[in-house]
């Protein structure tokens, strides 16, 4: 299952949006300009992080 290309892009996609849904939803309300950075920098990186371990792992009769 973690030699498809697929399920990497997914959890990078669901890290991502699973933290930045609350992130965006408290601005509304607070003001943290610098932190929010901070929060974004760390999410892309991660979710940027799954893709390329998908593309570094992945097999390629696993994602025809």
């Amino acid at each position: 299952m973690n030699k498809l290309l697929l399920f990497w892009i997914s959890i990078g996609l669901l890290l991502f949006y699973v933290g930045i849904l609350p992130i965006i939803i408290m601005s509304s309300f607070l003001e943290y300009r610098g932190l929010f950075d901070y929060i974004i920098l760390l999410l892309n990186i991660i979710m940027y992080g799954c893709f390329i371990t998908g593309f570094l792992v992945s097999k390629k009769e696993y994602n025809v």
